[in-house]
């Protein structure tokens, strides 16, 4: 774990890379809106974007729905923000932000929200020097709260960020759950059901509790668990899904507004079922009752 809390994410980044190699698909179906993603790619990441098509068939073929997993989850969580913002959202938290390039690509249609970045130091060191790269400077309308996720609480760090637990709040959280103990899954949720304005929301994926107990059967999860334990970064949380996820939520203080799996995923945010997507993971949005 200290060797974890001592360097950037690598599954952040590999994340991003994916993203990016999406983004520049010429199918708009299968294109991932997140343009930006490429700011946070390495030099030498960078160089296995070319050749484009080889480098996709690769991920597609020996990656089987990782890809499209990736880009339905940006294109779904893209949607529920947007409909936050429809709805006056006042403030946006990324909980393990990695390098979502959300705060950036609607930066206009967030003017006027607070927002507030939580991840590791080396983590948010490496994304704050990237978009300093980018855009000439730091940008100044995202708040950085650099956090140690064993030794502090979110709550605390946030309010002494200046986050107002009063407002209206949508709190993403991608990619995370599944590397946490219970104990601290369920003081975020707890966070959202307690600590946030009227009308917040969180919308986050978690991996199917059925995986983590062997059953490898749904698409990729063999290479799922594998890869995360090569880079350090084990898999150790999951839920059972659909009814009895909703029966944790409101354990918690939360009530489902969605909780997609892979064939929901597929028709809504996909050209057809030919494209597979990950099958081991949800993802869920759930709101104050």
């Amino acid at each position: 774990m200290p060797e974890r809390r001592s360097r950037a994410s690598r599954t952040a980044e590999m994340v991003a890379y994916i993203r990016h190699l999406s983004h520049l698909e010429p199918e708009p179906g299968l294109r991932n809106p997140d343009d930006l993603a490429s700011i946070f790619l390495a030099p030498v990441t960078r160089l296995l974007v070319r050749p484009r098509a080889l480098w996709t068939w690769l991920c597609r073929t020996f990656g089987r729905g990782g890809m499209e997993y990736h880009l339905v989850r940006t294109r779904h969580v893209d949607a529920i923000l947007e409909a936050a913002l429809r709805d006056g959202l006042e403030q946006l938290v990324l909980l393990g932000a990695g390098y979502d390039s959300r705060p950036y690509r609607f930066r206009a249609a967030l003017r006027e929200v607070a927002i507030f970045e939580l991840d590791l130091p080396a983590t948010q060191a490496r994304k704050k020097a990237c978009l300093a790269r980018h855009f000439g400077a730091v940008p100044e309308h995202v708040t950085f709260v650099p956090i140690d996720f064993d030794r502090e609480t979110i709550p605390d760090r946030l309010l002494d960020a200046g986050y107002d637990p009063a407002r209206r709040t949508l709190f993403n959280w991608e990619g995370v759950s599944m590397f946490l103990e219970a104990e601290a899954v369920d003081g975020v949720l707890r966070l959202v059901a307690e600590r946030s304005g009227p009308g917040s929301a969180i919308v986050f994926d978690y991996l199917l509790r059925s995986v983590l107990d062997g059953d490898l059967t749904p698409l990729g999860s063999r290479r799922m668990l594998k890869l995360c334990q090569r880079v350090g970064e084990a898999l150790s949380f999951g839920l059972p899904g659909e009814d009895a996820t909703a029966s944790y939520l409101a354990a918690r203080g939360l009530e489902v507004v969605s909780d997609l799996g892979t064939e929901e995923l597929v028709e809504r945010y996909l050209p057809s079922r030919d494209h597979p997507v990950l099958g081991a993971l949800r993802i869920v949005h759930a709101r104050r009752p």
